[in-house]
C-alpha cells in the first residue's frame, strides 16, 4: 500500500451518522467542541434524507457539510469506470481490500453470506443480479467518493459509530493509507463497558497495548483496578452472565409478541397495499418487501420445527463446542471475512476431531427463523456434530467442553474465564493473553490446532486480571440502548457520562495523532 506522509494537523471532524446514530452522534459533536470550537463537522450519513435534515437542524452552523451515501452512490455508479481508476486503486491498496471491502456490506456481499437470510434490499438485488460489474463499480466509485470526502474535510479524525458496512470499512483504510486518526465504538464483551477503538477491526488495540505494559513490568496496574477486576472475574466465574448488549438483544426477541409483530405487519402491509392501489404503475417497494419479510421471519421463530435440534437426550460423549454466530454480521464479516461460510468451519472441525470427541453446535436465540432453507439440515447430517436446544445453557456448554472454538465469538473469552481452552479461527482481542487461547485460521491445519488446543494450560487468574484491569482502564459503561435503543427516551442523567468519556478519547486520539 501507498502510504501518504500526514501534513493534516486539522481539528476538523468527519463522522458517519445513521438512523439509530443521529442524535447521539449529533450529542457526541457537542461535547467535543467545548474544547475544540474551531472544529468543522462533516457528516455522512445512511438512511432517509430526514436524517440529513435532522443533524443540520441539531448541528447548526457547526456542520459545514453533509452527504446522504444513498443519493451518492447512484452518482458514482451510473459514472464509467475507467481502467485505469481500477489500476490506480489496486496500486493504492493492499492485497484483499477489494475482497474485504465487499465482504464488508452485506448488499454488495449478500452472496458471501450462506448462513442468513438478507433482508431485501434494491441495491442488494441489483449486485445479485450482476456479480460481475455492480460489486467492482461500486467498490472502486466508493473509494473515489470518499478519497474526494477527505481532500474536501481535511479530517483531523474520522469517527464511525460501527464498522459494519463498505463505507465505514472503506474509510478505515483510506484513513490507513493517509496517517489519519480513525476511531469507533467496540464493546469490550465485559458487562456494559464500551470502548473508543482505533481498530476497524474492534480488536481493542488500546486494551492489549496497555496489557502488554502490564505483562512485561512496563507499568503497573494499581490496586484499586486490580481488586475490581479480581472480583468482577470472581463474580463471573459464580454468576456467568452475557454482555449487556447481548442480553438486551436476546430480551428484546424473547418479549416479542407474534400476534401484536403480525397486526403491527398487516396494517404496514395495508398502508403501503393503498399506496399501489393508487399508483399501479410503481413496483413493490422496499419498504413493503421488508415488511413482508419480517412477517415470515417472525412466523418462522414462531412454529419453527425443531426437528434437527437434539433437545432431550444427553451428551455423553467428550466434546468440542461451537456457537454458531450471527449471520450476516460484522464479526465475520468485517473481523473474519474468509470465514463467512459458518457449515465449512463446523465441517472442518468435524474432520479434524480426535477419535471419540464430537463437535456440539448450539444456536444463537436470535438468529432462529433467519437461516436460509436447509442451513440446519446440512449441520445435522455431518458426522461428529450434534446440534443442540438453542435455550440450552452456553456457559454449561463451555464448563462441559474439552474446548470451545470460535470464528471471532464472545464465547472464547467466557472460556478463558471458566479456565477452558480457546480456539479461534478468525480474530479475536482475546489473542491478546498470553496461555489458553489459539489462533488457527487456517482450516487444513485444524487437526494440529485442536490437538494443541487440547493440551493448553488455562490462562493464570494473574494474567486474567491484568487484561481485565487494562480494560478497566481504557473503557467506559454505556448502556447499548444508547447506540441501538430509542435515544430520545434516555434521561440526560444517563448519557452525559458517556458522552463524557467518548469526548475525551476521540479528543485524546486526534491529539496523539
Amino acid at each position: 500500500m501507498k502510504t501518504m506522509p500526514n501534513k493534516n494537523v486539522s481539528k476538523n471532524i468527519l463522522m458517519l451518522f445513521a438512523p439509530k446514530f443521529s442524535s447521539f452522534g449529533c450529542d457526541i459533536v457537542k461535547y467535543l467542541r467545548r474544547d475544540r470550537p474551531e472544529a468543522k463537522i462533516y457528516g455522512l450519513y445512511t438512511g432517509p434524507r430526514k436524517i440529513g435534515i435532522q443533524i443540520k437542524r441539531e448541528l447548526g452552523t457547526t456542520l459545514e457539510k453533509s452527504w446522504q451515501l444513498e443519493e451518492e452512490e447512484k452518482k458514482w455508479i451510473s459514472q464509467p469506470l475507467h481502467p485505469k481508476t481500477v489500476e490506480q486503486f489496486n496500486a493504492n491498496y493492499p492485497p484483499g481490500t477489494y475482497g474485504k471491502t465487499l465482504t464488508s456490506d452485506r448488499r454488495i456481499g449478500r452472496g458471501f453470506v450462506s448462513g442468513g437470510l438478507c433482508r431485501p434490499d434494491n441495491f442488494g438485488d441489483i449486485a445479485t443480479r450482476d456479480t460481475i460489474n455492480v460489486p467492482l463499480q461500486y467498490t472502486v466509485g466508493l473509494y473515489a467518493f470518499l478519497e474526494n470526502i477527505i481532500e474536501q474535510s481535511k479530517p483531523g479524525i474520522v469517527f464511525c459509530y460501527a464498522v459494519a458496512g463498505a463505507p465505514s470499512f472503506a474509510l478505515s483504510q483510506i484513513c490507513a493509507r493517509r496517517n489519519i486518526p480513525f476511531s469507533r465504538f467496540t464493546a469490550t464483551r465485559m458487562g456494559d463497558r464500551f470502548v473508543i477503538d482505533r481498530d476497524p477491526l474492534g480488536r481493542c488495540i488500546d486494551i492489549t497495548l496497555l496489557y502488554r505494559k502490564f505483562c512485561y513490568n512496563k507499568a503497573k496496574l494499581d490496586t484499586k483496578t486490580r481488586e475490581e477486576a479480581r472480583k468482577y472475574l470472581s463474580d463471573f466465574r459464580n454468576r456467568p452472565i452475557a454482555p449487556e448488549y447481548q442480553r438486551t438483544l436476546e430480551l428484546g426477541f424473547k418479549t416479542k409478541s407474534l400476534l401484536k409483530e403480525t397486526a403491527k405487519s398487516i396494517f404496514q402491509i395495508g398502508l403501503e397495499s393503498r399506496k399501489k392501489f393508487l399508483h399501479p404503475q410503481y413496483p413493490l417497494s422496499q419498504n413493503t418487501k421488508r415488511i413482508l419479510f419480517n412477517l415470515q421471519t417472525n412466523f418462522k421463530r414462531k412454529y419453527f420445527s425443531r426437528k434437527y435440534f437434539n433437545m432431550k437426550k444427553e451428551i455423553d460423549r467428550d466434546f468440542i463446542y461451537f456457537p454458531l454466530h450471527v449471520d450476516p454480521e460484522s464479526s465475520t464479516m468485517v473481523m473474519s471475512p474468509w470465514h463467512t461460510d459458518q457449515i465449512a468451519v463446523i465441517e472442518a472441525l468435524a474432520k479434524s476431531v480426535p477419535a471419540g470427541l464430537q463437535i456440539v453446535v448450539k444456536e444463537h436465540i436470535p438468529m432462529l427463523g433467519l437461516r436460509p432453507s436447509g442451513f440446519y439440515n446440512r449441520i445435522s447430517k455431518l458426522p461428529n456434530v450434534i446440534l443442540v436446544d438453542p435455550n440450552h445453557s452456553s456457559f454449561e456448554l463451555i464448563t462441559k467442553s474439552k474446548l470451545v472454538a470460535v470464528i471471532t465469538g464472545t464465547v472464547a473469552w467466557e472460556a478463558l474465564c471458566l479456565k477452558k481452552p480457546a480456539l479461534v479461527i478468525g480474530d479475536s482481542p482475546f489473542m491478546a493473553i498470553r496461555n489458553g487461547i489459539l489462533q488457527e485460521s487456517n482450516l487444513n491445519k485444524l487437526p494440529e490446532a485442536i490437538d494443541k488446543c487440547l493440551q493448553l494450560p488455562p490462562p493464570k487468574d494473574e494474567d486474567l486480571e491484568l487484561y481485565i484491569g487494562s480494560t478497566i482502564k481504557n473503557s467506559f459503561s454505556m448502556p447499548s440502548s444508547l447506540i441501538w435503543g430509542n435515544y430520545e427516551e434516555i434521561t440526560d442523567s444517563i448519557k452525559s457520562e458517556p458522552l463524557n468519556r467518548i469526548a475525551e478519547k476521540i479528543d485524546g486520539i486526534m491529539h496523539d495523532g
